[in-house]
């Protein structure tokens, strides 16, 4: 891409779309010179900008494709499932049933707070199997 040409053109299409023609021949060579390269400077600084944005927005995808893959690793047991027995929130209870803890305790009548109860086994869409650092967000 020659931005120098791109200035040239801009600068012809300016001059007779808006009839600045007479007024831009007024100017000596030197300034219309100095004009066109300060054009051809501002182009090149955004160009920069964009790279800039560019490079910065693949390097948040990686590094979202990196904490995905992250919280999928932590949030799997030791046998790839994401279930109860595995997760950071659920309480093992005597016999084959544990509480979850994800959430605060339900009240009622007979009891002062209770929390539901699963199996080992049982699975729901808040699975955590360690806690994640999210600090570099």
């Amino acid at each position: 891409m020659d931005i120098n040409k791109i200035v040239e053109d801009l600068v012809y299409d300016m001059s007779f779309r808006i009839g600045l023609n007479q007024e831009w021949e007024k100017i000596d060579k030197v300034n219309q010179d100095e004009i066109k390269k300060a054009w051809v400077n501002i182009i090149i600084s955004d160009l920069k900008i964009e790279d800039r944005a560019t490079t910065k927005i693949k390097e948040w995808k990686d590094r979202k494709e990196s904490y995905d893959k992250e919280v999928y690793d932590a949030c799997k047991s030791k046998d790839n499932k994401e279930e109860c027995s595995a997760c950071k929130y659920w309480n093992k209870m005597p016999g084959d049933i544990g509480q979850c803890r994800r959430h605060v305790p339900t009240h009622s009548k007979t009891f002062h707070r209770v929390w539901v109860e699963t199996k080992p086994d049982d699975w729901c869409g808040e699975f955590r199997n360690e806690v994640i650092d999210l600090s570099w967000l």
